[in-house]
């Protein structure tokens, strides 16, 4: 079944110091066919957790939404030898490209207990 996401809000600051606010628009709107979403609490140190993508593990996802609600955590794609993106309390990680998937793997990593919100689209 095709469905919608939509991402609408706006960065706003200063682009250069002294400057008036200027909001850079973080709109974004996709159609898929296919998603894995979850929130997991863990109740301590956890390493490498892999995240189930289902159907997106090929091609890949084209939309991903981390948010660490309590805690915090680390995400790693693709490998758990990759770059992996920290996340405190209150953080989150979203990327978004409507014409190219992307990721096939996530990894999660927390340090002590943490909930983590996951949510990928393709």
């Amino acid at each position: 079944m095709t469905q919608t996401l939509t991402v609408a809000g706006a960065v706003s600051l200063p682009l250069v110091d002294g400057t008036n606010v200027a909001p850079v628009p973080l709109t974004a709107s996709m159609v898929f066919t296919s998603r894995a979403d979850f929130s997991r609490a863990y109740t301590g140190v956890v390493t490498n957790d892999s995240v189930n993508l289902g159907t997106l593990t090929s091609p890949g996802a084209k939309g991903v939404l981390v948010l660490c609600t309590t805690g915090s955590c680390t995400v790693a794609f693709q490998s758990t030898a990759n770059e992996a993106w920290p996340l405190a309390v209150g953080g989150y990680f979203l990327w978004l490209n409507p014409s190219t998937p992307f990721p096939t793997s996530a990894y999660i990593t927390t340090t002590g207990p943490a909930t983590v919100i996951f949510i990928a689209v393709g």
